[in-house]
């Protein structure tokens, strides 16, 4: 029975313990398939939780994915190809564009010509 009062003592005082220090705060790491980024994508302006974030680059050369906007959503079926909707139900992915590369998990360039689009 006093083995038994001391687990138990034991265990609140390591709940007690871990419950003092919370959890760091999460990161997400760019997808490690970021040429497969294409899709459906949904722009979150807000502060809901989103798949990604992403940093516009004003070169192509140092982005991590060169992207084409395709007003057709069929065509938004490629490495690079995003076609923006309005319905965060229907996004294959949630993304948030932010002001620094530093804050963001992968950078793109906005291209104007679709065969560009992909991996640089």
């Amino acid at each position: 029975m006093m083995v038994f009062r001391r687990s138990i003592v034991l265990l609140f005082v390591l709940v007690g313990f871990l419950g003092a220090y919370p959890a760091p705060a999460s990161f997400t790491l760019p997808p490690s398939g970021i040429c497969d980024l294409f899709g459906y994508i949904y722009l979150e302006e807000g502060n809901r939780p989103v798949d990604y974030t992403f940093y516009v680059e004003e070169s192509e050369f140092s982005a991590d994915l060169v992207v084409f906007w395709e007003e057709n959503r069929l065509y938004a079926d490629a490495s690079g190809h995003w076609h923006e909707t309005q319905d965060s139900f229907e996004a294959h992915h949630i993304l948030k564009q932010v002001s620094s590369p530093n804050k963001a998990d992968f950078i793109v360039y906005f291209t104007e010509y679709e065969h560009r689009a992909g991996c640089p």
